[in-house]
């Protein structure tokens, strides 16, 4: 026996020696995002430790090279008509000859595309799909003491028509190092859910992978603590078992909380799951995982409950850039964004067409946003990518000889990689309460694309049969259920009644349908059991309508929210213009229109068609402005949207009329008013009073430069922005809605410019410029800090106009 303690003791003492006091700094111990060195172009021996990169540029992630690039006619509509290329990154680091007992793990959270990755010259793997989460373990690899450390991440995006819309390239999300103690919880090792929920009672299952990487079996306890957002221990268990050496368990843990909070899109109220991990008695790690205790429930002839409240989703399609900051986002932009759309009504997004920024969700999961979670845009075969312009071209036939797209892309790794990186993504997605679906792909039934169908008139029989989808959705989705059968699983077809006929749809958890919204009710009663949602909608009342009136439809993603690089028309056009607002965040008419159909707050928003818009194809498609100079004395269409009783029209205090909204046609109310300079008002009425007015104005001649910023001070640590509008204006204060003057502008003190852009589609100058026209008398600078604290003073100038200055405080 006393040989025994003696021993204990001894162990205990060697154990204590390994494992540091400060367990915070073992988990995401830093963002390993600054002072990379980066070079564009292939460069043999880069991977190689002793390399000299000397003269290669210095650098923080998130970066995308191919926004730093020139729009040419050369490269491909289908990708903004930017370059792609090789890229090589490299970092140097060093590590304490303390930390030889610990495991070190480096996240990626997106490299695009077909990455691959050295540690002093070791080989740690390849990563072809460039939107996954992916990681390595650099333990066996490390140098400690006074040897240095070097990573090299090659980056090839050569061909840039592997896409059907603008990718960007390089490392464009962040990098994390881990530092774990050899027991600890795996990572993407927790996952948390509710199951009974009621207001009394929560009932939370907490399932965690422990990894035990020492040479000894070890007893190891799990203590599951759940904490709320004032801090409180709201419930906890603990367990212990022994792990043999090398080896794995889940712990699987049932926890009650009392008088839940749940979370909801109202109140999206988060708890804490921290799980402490111990070698015998001493801590070996501390994890952390935000959750929300909610219930979710699609139902064939009531649509979609959150605990189990009826919620009709109103949501927006997403793709991964931000128009002049190309795909590295910086996170305050894609919170300035969702803010945008909640003010617009949304409450849900769909991430198309590829797993979105860990901290896109964490934004979703803050703000009250469901979420589609998309995997993929194609499976075993390319879809078209096309090069001139979409839909620009024909093909050459059978032989699949064209110039005119190209079919490349992840259809070249699916067979190999569709797994892993599938559940991968739900691995690392699945703690996000704001995620209620799971969608395997989009419009992989397209007709022709890939994908051909023998009962329509332009059947082409060399293209591969659509019954392979079938097989290869029902494999997709028992990859998905075999991480989570907590959410159901979705796809976005295109064309449903080839995919009702060869069982694809019937695969589905849930059934979206991509503008097919006349075959709701057919599919209604057909398959009674199926449960509908508008996975892509165009932004037409009908479309809403569609939703609105048929309450087993779960409700609808508009395409898109926002502007989009790629998926492009002819050169000049390089971005697409779909979206509710522009590539600088510029609110749309159509954006008003969407904010009379989904808000109840009053509002009202007035515009004019322009009267050479003589297709008038999209009647919202309209304009905020009253200078039209070149229609004196004739008449214009005034459009107004709102979601008040009626709408009062005055043109320098003159009444034109009074129109109801119910008298509306499409929910749009419309005059035509002979044209004046002066002022065009526009006064909402609910029960008889005013309680909205929108006015716009004639405005003179450009005179001055205002600059307007989104915030007065931002965070000092390198990452934060503010968002500065540079508005041309006139002797009193208007936008001058014609302007199109080339604004200069220089950043002072501790910031920088990280894009420029104007929101116009066809503008080619560069979004890295300190010089950009103004469309439609505005645009708008990303300015970043640079880390230090201190003042950033913003100027702007432009030839015959009074300059503007603003000074914002980074903190």
């Amino acid at each position: 026996m006393k040989k025994r303690m003696i021993f204990l003791a001894a162990m205990f003492f060697l154990i204590s020696q390994s494992y540091p006091q400060n367990f915070e700094k073992l988990e995401r111990c830093n963002a390993f995002d600054k002072n990379w060195r980066f070079h564009l172009g292939d460069i043999k021996g880069a991977e190689n430790p002793a390399f000299d990169d000397s003269n290669w540029r210095v650098l923080n992630l998130p970066h995308d090279y191919s926004i730093e690039g020139s729009f040419d006619s050369t490269y491909a509509s289908a990708t903004g008509y930017l370059p792609g290329g090789i890229g090589w990154y490299r970092k140097e680091f060093r590590l304490s000859p303390d930390d030889k007992n610990y495991n070190y793990y480096l996240q990626f959270d997106g490299v695009y595309e077909r990455s691959e990755v050295w540690l002093n010259g070791r080989f740690l793997g390849r990563r072809p799909y460039g939107f996954i989460s992916f990681y390595y373990d650099l333990t066996p690899y490390l140098n400690f003491g006074d040897k240095k450390n070097v990573i090299a991440v090659r980056v090839d995006n050569s061909d840039v028509a592997d896409s059907r819309w603008y990718t960007g390239s390089g490392i464009f999300r962040h990098v994390w190092l881990y530092k774990k103690n050899r027991i600890h919880v795996a990572n993407w090792g927790a996952f948390v859910t509710s199951h009974f929920v009621n207001k009394k009672r929560a009932n939370v299952r907490a399932v965690t992978e422990v990894e035990n990487n020492t040479n000894d079996d070890k007893l190891v306890k799990l203590q599951s603590i759940i904490i709320d957002s004032e801090g409180n221990v709201v419930g906890q268990t603990e367990s212990e078992i022994i792990i043999p050496a090398g080896a794995k368990h889940e712990y699987d843990a049932s926890i009650n909380i009392k008088n839940p909070r749940l979370w909801s899109i109202e109140e999206p109220y988060l708890y804490r799951l921290v799980n402490k991990v111990y070698d015998g008695k001493l801590l070996a790690d501390n994890d952390t995982v935000n959750f929300g205790v909610r219930t979710i429930r699609f139902d064939a002839n009531e649509g979609f409950f959150l605990n189990d409240k009826p919620v009709t989703i109103k949501g927006v399609c997403l793709h991964n850039d931000a128009g002049p900051l190309g795909s590295a986002v910086p996170v305050r932009e894609w919170e300035s964004r969702l803010e945008l759309m909640k003010e617009m009504g949304a409450n849900a997004i769909r991430t198309s067409h590829n797993p979105p920024p860990p901290e896109l969700l964490d934004l979703c999961d803050r703000m009250g946003f469901l979420v589609m979670d998309e995997a993929f845009d194609e499976w075993k075969i390319g879809k078209k990518k096309w090069i001139k312009g979409w839909n620009v071209g024909q093909e050459a036939g059978a032989s699949g000889l064209n110039k005119y797209y190209s079919q490349n892309g992840y259809g070249d790794y699916f067979e190999e990689w569709a797994k892993r990186d599938l559940q991968d993504m739900v691995r690392r997605d699945r703690n996000h309460p704001s995620v209620i679906l799971w969608s395997i792909g989009n419009e992989i039934d397209y007709p022709n694309d890939p994908y051909t169908d023998p009962t329509r008139d332009n059947y082409e029989p060399w293209r591969p049969p659509a019954f392979e989808l079938t097989e290869i959705a029902k494999r997709l989705y028992d990859y998905i259920k075999e991480i989570d059968t907590t959410r159901p699983v979705t796809a976005a077809l295109a064309n449903i009644p080839l995919s009702n006929e060869i069982g694809y749809a019937q695969i589905l958890d849930v059934v979206g349908y991509n503008y097919q919204e006349q075959y709701y009710q057919r599919d209604h009663a057909r398959f009674p059991e199926r449960k509908i949602i508008g996975s892509e909608n165009g932004d037409s009342y009908s479309a809403w309508l569609a939703v609105k009136n048929n309450p087993f439809v779960s409700g609808q993603f508009l395409w898109t929210g926002i502007d989009y690089l790629g998926e492009a028309g002819k050169f000049p056009s390089r971005s697409n213009t779909s979206g509710l607002i522009d590539l600088c965040d510029f609110k749309k008419p159509g954006f008003y229109y969407r904010k009379s159909l989904w808000t109840d707050e009053p509002m009202v928003f007035v515009s004019v068609t322009p009267p050479y818009d003589t297709l008038n194809r999209f009647r919202f498609n309209t304009v905020e402005s009253w200078n039209w100079d070149n229609y004196k004395e004739k008449e214009l269409q005034v459009v107004a949207f709102t979601n008040c009783d009626s709408v009062r029209l005055l043109l320098n205090n003159r009444m034109i009329s009074t129109k109801k909204l119910s008298d509306a046609e499409d929910a749009m109310i419309f005059w035509k008013v002979k044209y004046e300079s002066g002022e065009l008002t526009a006064l909402a009425y609910r029960n008889g009073k005013v309680v909205a007015k929108h006015i716009i104005k004639t405005a003179s001649e450009p005179e001055s430069i205002i600059l307007k910023s989104d915030r007065s001070s931002i965070e000092a640590d390198g990452k934060d922005i503010a968002r500065i509008e540079i508005i041309v204006v006139d002797k009193n204060g208007n936008r001058v809605p014609y302007a199109d003057n080339i604004v200069e502008t220089e950043v002072v003190g501790e910031g920088i410019n990280i894009g420029f852009g104007n929101g116009d589609s066809k503008n080619l100058e560069s979004f890295k410029s300190n010089a950009h026209s103004v469309y439609r008398g505005r645009a708008r600078l990303f300015v970043q800090s640079n880390g230090n604290k201190g003042k950033i003073i913003v100027r702007a100038k432009s030839k015959n106009l009074k300059p503007g200055e603003i000074i914002i405080n980074a903190n």
